[in-house]
């Protein structure tokens, strides 16, 4: 009986201490209706760095791509993602991953159904969202925190230490 109990406080033990992620998920593609381009600014401040690129982005069901470019038309990075396979092609210096910008646009974007699929609290996460926020914690600690104020996107990554605003390109 005793040996029962230290094995099963060993067990309990073990899943509290599971490695940490080190990322965000990347979801499954998903169609947006029309699957047309969509056109954003995103705005990046991380330790006070602030950068601004254009994003041209196409969601289908068999791909999310994303093409950022500097305001001055420069190629910033090129993303995509099939469901099964990451692609990056970034020109130049970037402070964020490719895989870290899909990850937070699919949080922010997808819909909930996808959202709440994917990050599991089996698996640590807790997800909370609405029409005016999202967030994403870990074994409680916060990752991800979106406001939502129309097609404005403000995102603070606690994980990683930086703020992001996704706002149509145009208004």
């Amino acid at each position: 009986m005793f040996v029962s109990a230290l094995l099963l406080l060993n067990a309990c033990t073990s899943l509290n201490t599971l490695p940490e992620p080190e990322g965000l998920l990347l979801l499954p593609p998903v169609a947006e209706p029309g699957s047309q381009a969509q056109k954003q600014i995103i705005s990046l401040d991380l330790h006070g760095k602030k950068v601004q690129f254009i994003t041209v982005s196409q969601f289908t069901d068999q791909e999310s791509r994303l093409m950022a470019l500097w305001p001055s038309g420069q190629p910033v990075m090129d993303i995509r993602y099939d469901g099964s396979g990451f692609s990056e092609h970034i020109y130049g210096q970037l402070p964020v991953s490719g895989q870290d910008v899909m990850s937070v646009v699919q949080f922010s974007l997808w819909p909930e159904d996808i959202v709440k699929n994917f990050y599991h609290a089996d698996s640590g996460w807790r997800v909370y969202l609405s029409d005016s926020e999202r967030w994403l914690k870990y074994h409680d600690r916060f990752w991800l925190k979106v406001d939502i104020n129309g097609d404005l996107y403000q995102v603070t990554h606690y994980k990683n230490n930086y703020r992001v605003e996704i706002e149509p390109a145009g208004k």
